[in-house]
């Protein structure tokens, strides 16, 4: 019986056409959030900046994960 050494190849893995489409979803969801806020008055949201920032890291990162 053989071993299994749970080696992976090195790099990273290409998204699943099922992720790829969840990525997009979540992004159009951040976008979505995005704009309702800024519909908002900045003086009723606490952390309005932080939560700004969130969606800015997020962004880069769903767009990276669609670039691999």
């Amino acid at each position: 019986m053989w071993k299994r050494t749970g080696a992976r190849k090195k790099g990273k893995r290409t998204l699943r056409s099922d992720e790829r489409e969840r990525v997009q979803d979540a992004m159009q969801l951040i976008e979505s959030a995005r704009e309702s806020l800024s519909e908002i008055d900045g003086s009723v949201v606490p952390d309005r900046d932080a939560i700004e920032e969130c969606f800015e890291v997020a962004d880069r990162s769903l767009r990276q994960a669609l670039r691999s």
